[in-house]
């Protein structure tokens, strides 16, 4: 090492040192105050309770509140594609609905979630056929032990093949009459 850099680190070296000082005086300090009478101890012991028992109904609280209120609401149409109940400790039903916008395009799969047996058993028996799902849309859900996603459908409703429009000929085009 040259001479500068034998500097730099020594520099380095000290402060190094004198923080290292001043973190174990201040270690000795806390642990002098660190002896308190015995009403003050079995004051702690008796509130730590109360503390955890305020965390846990918030966190019951906010859960109930983000799967009571819906965000939004709303239906889609398509084909009913995948439908599987899942989790490893959690089970819930979820699926996919693909929507064609357009015949011979890739179509947009939308995922969902369901939440009721009786809409799940109804879904089964309509996989591959055209559906009309109404859901609702809830935000902030804490865990995915409800679902994978926001997205809960309540109702199913099966719905008719699309009807095909005629294509009528451009201009010019004869037809026979």
């Amino acid at each position: 090492m040259t001479t500068a850099s034998q500097l730099r680190f020594g520099l380095l070296w000290k402060a190094v040192v004198r923080l290292g000082s001043l973190l174990h005086h201040r270690r000795q300090d806390e642990s002098r105050g660190a002896f308190m009478n015995a009403a003050e101890l079995g004051r702690r012991r008796r509130r730590w309770p109360y503390v955890l028992l305020v965390i846990v109904l918030g966190f019951v609280g906010y859960t109930w509140a983000s799967l009571s209120w819906s965000y939004s609401d709303g239906e889609r149409v398509g084909i009913l594609q995948k439908f599987s109940r899942k989790g490893w400790v959690c089970k819930t039903y979820e699926g996919e609905l693909a929507l064609y916008i357009i015949s011979g395009v890739t179509p947009q799969i939308w995922n969902y979630t369901v939440r009721d047996a009786a809409v799940a058993a109804r879904m089964n028996g309509s996989l591959g056929q055209r559906v009309r799902l109404h859901y609702t849309e809830h935000r902030g859900i804490p865990s995915s032990c409800f679902g994978d996603t926001g997205y809960f459908v309540d109702s199913v409703q099966l719905v008719d093949a699309p009807v095909a429009m005629p294509v009528s000929p451009g201009p010019g085009v004869a037809t026979q009459k």
